[in-house]
């Protein structure tokens, strides 16, 4: 009898890598097209004062740290705050995530946000220590975009009968 951990170990068995032109089609919008929209959508708040007024204003919001969708990882580089679209967005991903989830008969795991709101000096320090951080002014910087991980998710909210959790997850 196959249990549940091994049914969907065998469906999520890893992928081979991409080639050249199919990573080059996922990387279709540049990064100057994306810091344009976020300039136009976000706001960047300049220090922790400016934050502060943009949260009460409410145009910065916290995402809460677990919900059906995702866990907020631990954030090094970043401040946990997005914009409201941002984090209406983050419910429609979480929801078509859960969807395909269901297709493939798999639980309904959660994925894991790893980097939301970078201020321009910690945007600076992240790119000393890692090259994919984009030079100069992020995207990240507007409270428009989050990095979703690609290599690992959390735990259902609910787990199925027969899915234990690991003793790391949230």
């Amino acid at each position: 009898a196959t249990t549940l951990s091994d049914s969907i170990e065998d469906v999520l068995r890893p992928l081979p890598l991409l080639r050249p032109a199919q990573e080059a089609e996922l990387r279709r919008f540049s990064n100057a097209a994306n810091l344009e929209r976020a300039r136009a959508l976000g706001a960047r708040p300049a220090d922790s004062a400016e934050l502060a007024s943009l949260v009460e204003r409410g145009r910065l919001v916290r995402p809460e740290d677990s919900t059906r969708f995702w866990v907020l990882r631990e954030l090094g580089a970043s401040q946990p705050y997005v914009t409201p679209d941002t984090r209406a967005l983050l419910e429609r991903i979480g929801g078509a995530f859960h969807e395909r989830l269901t297709e493939m008969g798999l639980p309904r795991f959660r994925y894991e946000i790893s980097s939301v709101l970078r201020t321009a000096a910690g945007q600076a320090a992240l790119r000393r220590r890692n090259p994919n951080a984009a030079a100069g002014t992020s995207a990240h910087e507007f409270g428009t975009t989050v990095d979703i991980a690609y290599s690992g998710y959390a735990a259902p909210a609910v787990l199925p009968e027969g899915l234990v959790a690991s003793a790391h997850d949230p």
